[in-house]
């Protein structure tokens, strides 16, 4: 079961006022792309770890190519869509 934690929102996020707060799924692992391959494996072993290595790199290559021109790719057994996010730091102290 998923556990979340309160996170109070940056002032430069939302609306821009400090003090609003959001739950943030809390992480307890994180999986490299072995694992990942291999976890896959393991739930369709009809797919060799070969295969599996192929269509996610594919996947990653057209991710990169199609996302930062503002496609979106939605994935239904994923339960997500995916597109690209530009970040600007404006905090002068990280500069």
């Amino acid at each position: 079961m998923a556990n979340y934690v309160i996170k109070e929102m940056p002032a430069g996020m939302g609306n821009g006022k400090k003090g609003r707060i959001f739950p943030k799924l809390q992480v307890y692992t994180e999986f490299d792309y072995d694992k990942v391959v291999e976890l896959i494996h393991t739930n369709s072993p009809a797919f060799s770890q070969g295969t599996i290595r192929g269509v996610l790199d594919t996947l990653g290559v057209v991710m990169k190519n199609y996302l930062p021109m503002g496609h979106t790719m939605k994935i239904d057994n994923l339960g997500a869509t995916l597109n690209a996010t530009v970040i600007v730091n404006t905090d002068d102290d990280d500069h």
